[in-house]
């Protein structure tokens, strides 16, 4: 039970870190407007910068996301460890009372 409630967290940890960052770096879209008269070696030229563009940007919110949910797992599995691994029970499981 304690791995399932420990996994449930992690999911919802990845989910709000994934939907803050959504939030934080949320800009309008960098499409750019195109002239009527522009020729299509130019369009092409546009569109491959544009798409460079959007995979440059991709690759570094992935990257930003994984060192975030990476961290915040590292903090949980400590919080997780901190709280099972106690020797107080060993004090409470052999106390007799005469």
């Amino acid at each position: 039970m304690r791995t399932i409630v420990k996994n449930i967290d992690i999911i919802e940890t990845i989910l709000q870190i994934i939907h803050e960052d959504n939030l934080n770096f949320l800009a309008p879209n960098d499409s750019l407007i195109y002239e009527s008269d522009s020729d299509s070696s130019t369009d092409s030229t546009i569109s491959t910068s544009s798409n460079s563009k959007y995979n440059w940007k991709a690759a570094e919110r992935e990257e930003r996301i994984k060192e975030r949910v990476n961290e915040a797992i590292r903090l949980l599995n400590e919080q997780y460890q901190s709280q099972y691994v106690s020797t107080d029970w060993d004090s409470n499981a052999f106390s007799y009372n005469d």
